[in-house]
């Protein structure tokens, strides 16, 4: 074997032996507790960037379950580290979007991560963002967030 590829089986055999040794990417599990009696569609979207928060651009992942129980389970897999911020909202008409009045309010059940009450700006994306790791354990971490209007 020549010397230069010599070098080359060794650099991928220890590209392998590190990669074997990193953790799986992150994986989340967000929790929504919907308010009693409710019917609808629980929307999420995380959001990994302002922009994106702010509907700028599109989320960097969405999901969506039916509000059947009183509680929606939504996972989010293969996610890399990070910083990162939940929207979360009821649809309760099956439109797809966050309905609001002409101030701008929401008109349907909603909710932001780290309980952040407050319409989706620069001071809310600070609050609302939390750290997403690696970890060498297989569940996936959890979030809980309340609906509320």
């Amino acid at each position: 074997m020549n010397r230069a590829a010599g070098i080359g089986a060794l650099f991928l055999l220890g590209t392998g032996i590190w990669a074997a040794a990193d953790p799986p990417e992150a994986s989340l599990q967000v929790v929504v507790r919907l308010p009693p009696g409710t019917t609808g569609e629980v929307r999420v979207a995380l959001c990994s960037s302002l922009s994106q928060f702010l509907d700028q651009e599109p989320p960097m992942a969405q999901a969506a379950s039916p509000a059947a129980d009183a509680v929606a389970r939504l996972p989010f897999t293969d996610l890399p580290p990070g910083f990162y911020a939940l929207k979360a909202y009821l649809d309760l008409n099956g439109n797809r979007k966050l309905d609001r009045d002409w101030l701008g309010r929401p008109r349907e059940p909603w909710a932001i991560s780290n309980g952040i009450r407050a319409k989706p700006d620069r001071a809310s994306w600070e609050g609302a963002r939390f750290r997403l790791q690696r970890s060498a354990d297989p569940a996936p971490s959890q979030l809980i967030l309340d609906l509320e209007l």
